[in-house]
């Protein structure tokens, strides 16, 4: 095995451990959605700005599986996460404007 399989397995490994113990654990859509984002946001965060953005290639619906929820509610906490100005969402591309807010979010 090569040293970039063996990195991406540890990827897809660690990936897959985050969402079963996201799915595991009793949390809020908000909590859940919000961790969602943090772990998609850190892989993204430029160094100079500190800003992350990032492509999101799936529906409400299919994010909905992915923490065990309902498409209604990721609908309606991504407005939320606009609304209070968390986020900014241009099409695919999610724009994180206030991490730390998203982390309070996210601990519930």
């Amino acid at each position: 095995m090569t040293l970039k399989t063996t990195l991406q397995m540890t990827a897809d490994y660690n990936s897959a451990r985050e969402q079963i113990r996201r799915l595991g654990f009793s949390m809020s859509g908000t909590q859940k959605l919000a961790q969602l984002l943090i772990e998609w946001a850190n892989r993204t965060t430029s160094k100079r700005t500190g800003e992350s953005t990032f492509t999101v290639p799936y529906t409400h619906e299919e994010i909905a599986h992915m923490i065990g929820s309902a498409r209604e509610t990721v609908t309606r906490v991504l407005m939320k996460f606009r609304a209070r100005k968390v986020i900014e969402i241009q099409g695919k591309t999610f724009f994180v404007k206030d991490t730390e807010r998203l982390a309070e979010f996210a601990e519930g």
